[in-house]
């Protein structure tokens, strides 16, 4: 475990020591490797381990492997409707500080990883919802958080319906929402984004199921068809929303003459890359050339084209898309390896390029790439900045290539 940003390790380190030999704590954690690649690595959970002093270092000794699923969700559920959101804010980083401390041991894989991280996202918005009195609303996870591959700093794509015989929301989503964005000592709990819903900001903030399900069965964009298949039910109310998503899947996979095609989606994606992807000083890892959105886009092509035929393609996480796909004959072998292969280098690297300040950042500088060279275990190499960087070109240069071959040349569609 080598210390991805050096200088900022060893600072943290002595002050910690100073600290332990004040209030008399002795050498806490044991695991002094740990200690230094997890203050090497996050700035944002270095504060949090200050602030909560013996008790998180404690925890660190005990991490041998990832929190399971059931102690993600016992923890969060403890807080209460009454709860102060303090103690769900402690309790959640204290439970992030765990998988990072696993993530950065090497214990478990990538693919349980954003499981895990996903889950505490789900479970933290259980605990929101009840402690704002909205158990009757209909939660549909989207994006990351849908297909369970959220990693370190992910916001949560949300939409949030109401039952018709119920009266809006908006008031006491408004105040879940504002709570969020507050940090305290203890850290903070996650950015949420709404604007995945029915007319984006233009829209109300809360919608009708009934007004949902009709607007989503009319004739949408293509886009607006590509953001529902990731899309899961998170909080439902009587079953409504496992019964709107049946209606709206037969609708989005069984109508074929309303499914965006290859043009239109390469189209889409060259905008968003002219618009919002790499410059001569950023590399932008998500929304750049070869990046994850060229892999995201073509998954959600094969999706909505083959859905119909291929049931277990609805809804599906990205790698299990492009196995099935394969399976099936609609990439070849070589084709799949590639982008299976990329998926995993830009996922891994997207991870350690948040993990530091746990936001939703996909760019990064030359003036890091050293951090991240060793963060992406190049720190061996004669010069890593070089190996680094000619690794993230050639993977992004296979994802572009297949992505060209699939659905056509985004910068000239």
């Amino acid at each position: 475990m080598v210390p991805w940003h050096e200088q900022i390790a060893a600072t943290s380190l002595e002050r910690w020591d100073e600290v332990c030999r004040r209030e008399g704590w002795g050498q806490l954690p044991r695991n002094r490797p740990l200690l230094s690649a997890l203050f090497g690595a996050s700035w944002y959970l270095t504060r949090f381990l200050f602030y909560r002093g013996r008790v998180a270092a404690t925890r660190l000794d005990q991490c041998q492997e990832m929190p399971t699923a059931a102690r993600l969700t016992r923890t969060l559920h403890d807080c209460h409707p009454g709860a102060d959101l303090e103690a769900l804010r402690m309790r959640r980083n204290q439970l992030l500080l765990e998988l990072v401390a696993a993530d950065l041991m090497g214990t478990g894989s990538p693919e349980l990883l954003e499981q895990r991280l996903s889950l505490l996202a789900e479970a933290t918005l259980h605990s929101l919802l009840r402690h704002y009195g909205l158990d009757r609303l209909v939660a549909l996870g989207m994006g990351r958080l849908g297909v369970r591959e959220m990693h370190y700093g992910s916001d949560l794509d949300l939409i949030l319906l109401y039952p018709d015989e119920d009266t809006d929301y908006t008031q006491d989503i408004s105040a879940m929402l504002r709570a969020c964005q507050l940090s305290s000592p203890a850290g903070s709990l996650y950015d949420i984004d709404v604007r995945l819903r029915p007319h984006g900001n233009a829209g109300t903030l809360v919608s009708r199921l009934s007004a949902f399900q009709e607007y989503h069965l009319g004739r949408r964009e293509g886009w607006e068809r590509q953001t529902m298949t990731r899309c899961r039910v998170l909080q439902d109310y009587q079953g409504q929303g496992a019964a709107l998503l049946r209606k709206l899947h037969a609708h989005i996979y069984d109508n074929l003459a309303d499914t965006p095609q290859a043009g239109e989606i390469a189209a889409l994606r060259g905008r968003v890359q002219h618009q919002l992807g790499s410059t001569r000083e950023q590399q932008d890892i998500k929304r750049g050339r070869g990046g994850l959105m060229d892999i995201d886009f073509l998954v959600q092509f094969l999706q909505l084209q083959q859905g119909g035929r291929f049931p277990t393609l609805q809804g599906a996480d990205t790698r299990h898309t492009l196995a099935v796909a394969m399976q099936h004959g609609l990439l070849d072998a070589e084709q799949g390896r590639l982008l299976l292969d990329g998926h995993a280098f830009l996922k891994q690297l997207e991870g350690r390029l948040r993990l530091f300040d746990m936001r939703a950042t996909s760019r990064f500088s030359t003036r890091i790439l050293p951090a991240l060279a060793r963060a992406m275990g190049m720190g061996d190499a004669a010069d890593p900045t070089a190996a680094f960087m000619q690794e993230y070109a050639r993977t992004t240069t296979a994802i572009r290539s297949v992505f060209k071959a699939r659905l056509g040349d985004p910068e000239t569609a």
